[in-house]
């Protein structure tokens, strides 16, 4: 079929993409909505295929390049809140964090013998447990020095510790996280996954990290007129997130007030969006609040957040709805880990102590046996 393409990994078979077209200017972009299908023969014949019902994925305004998976990010209207408020208050810092691969269980964590007995056999036969991540998306999940890192991946060795089990970290493009859980590919997808979205309904969501929306800019740009906002500014976003949206209203609204345009600057992940920033090729950058506080805790004092994060959201490990005890089990583990202290260690080494919760809750997704 002209205009499909496959998604690549574990649900290759149970899902297809038809992608829309792309139009781009130097300021403006008009990316027609994919369609993420489940192919309904398919669902028939295999059982694990069945959890996965039609879904229309949301709009975007920059179409994703071959390869590149786009992140499903905040409603529009937040990064003028996040501008807003920052105007008020500015964070500074400076940070470095490191970690021994990721294959090795966190140290410190002893096994909840309990725990794993409540484990469903087939998760604990070999010893792992399979946890799929995309490690592209700093400080929670990212490659250095060849090593996965990050604090997604120091709380799943944690999280591993306390199943007295190895953690067996696999990489798959963002969009396939929660779909390939769902069907019990991989046994938890942690990855920065916003739990209330419609696309992790897929799955169980073991809520762990509260984030929002947040802009950094260069300390030399601090105490330009906030009247003006972006106007005649270049901004870093990453491609395919609803960051876009915003600033293309934005950059019209520019315009009607006889303003220059917003200079737009996609790129193709958070890192290089971040990386523009601290560069000077760009005079702000707009994130998610862990991505935003980390670069500017690793630009020795360049960089500054502008206030607190807005439109605050709980983060989700998925679990598979077809394995409930791993639900309940790695809610557990995550409680645990937040009453021993481990939890506040891991946030505090990568400097996103803001996005910490007390209380760990599922939200609960998909039920296969009301999937027809």
């Amino acid at each position: 079929m002209e205009g499909e393409r496959r998604i690549k990994g574990p649900v290759e078979s149970c899902v297809s993409v038809v992608s829309g077209q792309l139009n781009s200017s130097q300021h403006s972009y008009d990316w027609a909505p994919a369609k993420v299908i489940s192919t309904a023969q398919r669902r028939k014949s295999d059982p694990q295929c069945a959890i996965l019902p039609y879904v229309d994925s949301r709009p975007t305004h920059s179409a994703p390049q071959a390869g590149v998976v786009t992140r499903w990010r905040h409603p529009w209207r937040t990064i003028a809140g996040a501008f807003a408020v920052g105007l008020l208050t500015v964070v500074t810092g400076c940070s470095s964090a490191s970690s021994p691969p990721a294959s090795q269980p966190y140290p410190g964590v002893t096994a909840d013998p309990a725990l794993r007995a409540s484990l469903p056999s087939a998760v604990i036969a070999d010893g792992r447990i399979a946890i799929v991540t995309d490690p592209t998306y700093p400080p929670l999940e990212f490659l250095q020095d060849g090593q996965m890192v990050g604090a997604d991946i120091d709380l799943g060795r944690a999280i591993a510790a306390k199943f007295g089990l190895e953690p067996n970290f696999q990489v798959t493009p963002f969009s396939n996280v929660v779909p390939s859980v769902a069907i019990k590919e991989f046994e938890l997808g942690i990855s920065a996954l916003w739990a209330d979205n419609p696309e992790a309904s897929l799955a169980n969501m073991v809520t762990y990290f509260q984030a929002g929306t947040q802009v950094a800019i260069r300390k030399s740009e601090q105490g330009r007129d906030p009247a003006n906002g972006f106007c005649g500014q270049s901004v870093a976003v990453e491609e395919g997130t609803e960051y876009i949206d915003d600033l293309v209203k934005q950059s019209a609204e520019c315009r009607k007030r006889g303003l220059p345009r917003i200079d737009i600057r996609p790129a193709t992940s958070q890192s290089r969006a971040s990386k523009l920033l601290e560069d000077g090729k760009t005079n702000a950058m707009v994130g998610d609040s862990p991505t935003v506080q980390y670069t500017v805790a690793r630009s020795n004092g360049e960089l500054i957040a502008l206030g607190a994060p807005v439109e605050i959201r709980p983060y989700g490990i998925a679990v598979s709805p077809l394995y409930p005890e791993l639900t309940k089990a790695t809610q557990q583990a995550v409680q645990q880990l937040i009453d021993s202290g481990v939890y506040a260690e891991i946030l505090a080494k990568w400097q996103i102590q803001q996005g910490a919760i007390k209380a760990s809750t599922v939200l609960y997704g998909a039920n296969p046996a009301r999937t027809s």
